[in-house]
């Protein structure tokens, strides 16, 4: 599983920007479909200033833009079937959780495993000429963090020339309790292991970033995609051991994407 998450890891939210609507796809009454992959330079864990590169998936696979996963996420756009013309957008979402393991850095020694997490909620989205805003709101109902995230996310897109486009996002995130305490928080039993104090990490705002995402079709099919991200965690992540101290509360993502649309 350790290997397997590291070649699909942090396709969510982040890597979603690099291929949103801007492949060269022919048309097709249902389906559009886009297969790649890439790398990215990204931190080791979530508050490390510590960098390396990672393999990442770059996969779409849309159905009447009703059904679309996206990477590790898959959505259902209910409002399309009662109204296609619609700029609004809400229904059920999923997603996959890829947790974290202590042996990513020397600093999560002694704080164990967090394990991979199956996220169910939905989420509600409007988008009007280039803006478009989204709110999803997602609850671990595995064996992961088993805590609840919101997302905002508001967004621009645009186009250089007919192959070249762009989009540039900014979004906050909110973690409740349960979140926190897992990836940022210091329970009795992980200070006696690694040595650092008893910490509680409290629910409140985890995130805030802007990302920037440029993507140019290189033939009908192949498109090319880059995307540089920088989000800074807040709150109790920015103050928690592991971050202040051991790594950095400014966090900085960068890549290149190669996919396949038929």
């Amino acid at each position: 599983m350790h290997i397997v998450s590291r070649v699909l890891l942090i396709g969510a939210a982040w890597l979603g920007f690099a291929s949103a609507g801007f492949a060269q796809t022919p048309p097709s009454d249902d389906w559009k479909i886009k297969l790649g992959g890439g790398v990215m330079l990204a931190p080791d864990y979530e508050g490390s200033d510590d960098y390396e590169f990672k393999a990442i998936p770059d996969v779409e696979i849309n159905y009447r833009d009703s059904l679309i996963l996206k990477n590790n996420r898959l959505s259902y756009n209910a409002l399309r079937a009662i109204d296609p013309a619609s700029a609004w957008r809400a229904g059920p979402r999923a997603r996959y959780g890829f947790g974290r393991d202590q042996d990513d850095n020397a600093a999560l020694r002694g704080l164990g495993d967090v394990d991979p997490s199956i996220e169910i909620g939905g989420f509600v989205g409007y988008g009007a000429g280039p803006w478009s805003t989204e709110l999803s709101l997602l609850q671990d109902v595995g064996d992961g963090h088993e805590g609840l995230v919101a997302e905002l996310e508001r967004g621009y897109s645009f186009r250089f020339t007919p192959r070249l486009g762009a989009r540039l996002a900014a979004s906050i995130t909110y973690a409740d309790e349960n979140y926190m305490q897992s990836f940022f928080g210091v329970t009795p039993a992980q200070s006696l292991r690694s040595g650092y104090a008893v910490e509680d990490a409290d629910a409140g705002l985890k995130d805030a970033g802007v990302m920037f995402a440029m993507t140019y079709g290189l033939t009908e099919n192949w498109s090319l995609g880059g995307f540089v991200g920088y989000k800074r965690l807040l709150g109790d992540a920015a103050d928690s051991q592991i971050v202040d101290g051991q790594g950095s509360a400014n966090q900085i993502r960068t890549g290149l994407t190669l996919g396949y649309a038929f």
